[in-house]
């Protein structure tokens, strides 16, 4: 069925039979899942189904049909019967029947209450020389009374029955849902399948699941960047994550490339610069994607060498927001993590750090976690690099060095090496060369040391 059916469900039922039992039960219990359910409210009937009742089967996308004593007995439902097979033949709509205290074969056959059923439509519709219309009848009950269903002979007691039939439902909808019908949304069938694994359906609490992740990466159901605001009013939370190479290939050709079927050999290659840049994010995928359609192949250099200078501020705008949430202790945490901690350190030596320079370093990380601002995983503490681009953004003030030494040739500095970095809080040097030993030589009299100086760290690899 497309996208756009009004309904969820059709229920085609008896009234004097089911209106008060099965039928107002499994109505409430779908209403209770937030299922939208079409049944006919009304005691009286007419002798032929109206246009309303036939668009409102039309536009639904399951239709329940619930046989019971008196079905056959009603021209309506006989009507709606034969309707319903035909939206199952041009549209597929699922089709659900229900044998409610009546055997399937008497369904099938038109035996026992409903072979005295058509006795009466046979005997009506013969006079009047519309033979075909019972005929077509007959076959729309055989054929559905052969498809699988519900019997409530088998299954028992009713709100056991109605349970299932619920539970059968919800599976059908999640099926139904067709991804290539939703235009634009690269990777979502593998987010469906992880929340449907937290989706609880058998129990007969409501649940809620939040979406939890970092700015950029979500826009299904309702996603939030804050784990703390989940953990308060949610039961089960989702940590939605990037996309794959090969999903952000696709998401990024559909917005720089459009409808072309053959990219060429250059593009695809700067493609995939693009593609490594934005490390999953749908939205700097979406964002650099439709900047860069129709582009030259010399522009699309150009943009990829100012990036690396001058990040899009389309990107920055929505990745800031996390960060303007933040008070100032966390604020400078983030920055201090953006700028001097580029690799995946442990969560501990990174504390140790910070702890120096009197930030509340253990809360902190926790709440930057939280609010998907790095990530923390064992011992491996990181950040993304689009995030960390946004907090390197800012003053020219030199506040830590750290400073990879194996590479470096042998320097003596002066003693006023520091005078100019009154700033400066962190210093590391790591990585001394084979024979342990620092290239970067510094004085025994050093005048001046900076009063922010907190942290002074000299390692070997």
């Amino acid at each position: 069925m497309a996208s756009s059916s009004k309904y969820d469900v059709f229920i085609s039922f008896r009234g004097e039979d089911t209106r008060d039992s099965l039928t107002s039960h499994l109505y409430d219990a779908l209403s209770q899942r937030k299922i939208h359910t079409f049944i006919d409210d009304r005691l009286e009937r007419g002798d032929e189904i109206s246009p309303n009742f036939r668009k409102a089967i039309k536009d639904s996308k399951i239709s329940v049909i619930s046989f019971s004593e008196n079905y056959a007995s009603s021209t309506w439902c006989l009507d709606e019967l034969v309707h319903i097979l035909e939206c199952k033949k041009k549209h597929g709509q699922i089709v659900i029947p229900i044998f409610y205290r009546v055997d399937p074969s008497d369904v099938r056959k038109q035996e026992g209450k409903y072979a005295a059923a058509f006795a009466k439509h046979e005997k009506h519709f013969g006079f009047e020389n519309r033979m075909d219309k019972v005929h077509q009848w007959k076959a729309a009950l055989e054929q559905v009374a052969n498809m699988s269903g519900w019997n409530s002979l088998i299954t028992r007691t009713e709100s056991k029955l109605v349970g299932v039939i619920v539970h059968d439902i919800v599976k059908k909808l999640n099926f139904k849902f067709s991804i290539s019908n939703v235009k634009g949304l690269v990777g979502l069938e593998k987010h469906i399948k992880g929340i449907e694994s937290l989706l609880c359906i058998d129990s007969p609490r409501i649940g809620v699941i939040g979406i939890w992740g970092m700015g950029g990466i979500g826009r299904i159901i309702v996603t939030t960047r804050d784990k703390q605001v989940l953990s308060r009013v949610i039961d089960k939370i989702y940590n939605i994550q990037g996309l794959n190479y090969d999903e952000a290939y696709k998401l990024f050709c559909s917005k720089a490339f459009k409808e072309k079927s053959s990219i060429s050999d250059d593009y695809s290659t700067l493609s995939k610069r693009v593609i490594c840049y934005a490390q999953g994010v749908p939205l700097a995928l979406t964002v650099l994607g439709s900047f860069l359609y129709s582009m030259s192949k010399e522009e699309w250099e150009s943009t990829l060498e100012k990036l690396k200078v001058t990040p899009s501020m389309d990107i920055q705008n929505v990745l800031r927001i996390s960060y303007n949430g933040l008070d100032d202790n966390e604020k400078d945490m983030f920055l201090d993590i953006a700028c001097f901690f580029t690799g995946h350190q442990s969560p501990a030596f990174v504390e140790s750090i910070l702890d120096a320079c009197g930030f509340f370093t253990r809360i902190g990380l926790w709440i930057l976690h939280d609010k998907s601002l790095i990530c923390m995983s064992g011992y491996n503490l990181w950040m993304h690099h689009l995030l960390r681009e946004m907090g390197r953004q800012g003053t020219a003030t030199v506040e830590g060095i750290f400073l990879h030494n194996c590479g470096t040739i042998k320097v003596n500095l002066s003693p006023e090496v520091f005078s100019e970095m009154r700033s400066l809080r962190l210093l590391k040097i790591y990585g001394f060369d084979k024979k342990n030993k620092c290239n970067l030589k510094f004085p025994q009299d050093v005048q001046y040391l900076p009063d922010a100086l907190a942290s002074i760290g000299m390692d070997a690899l």
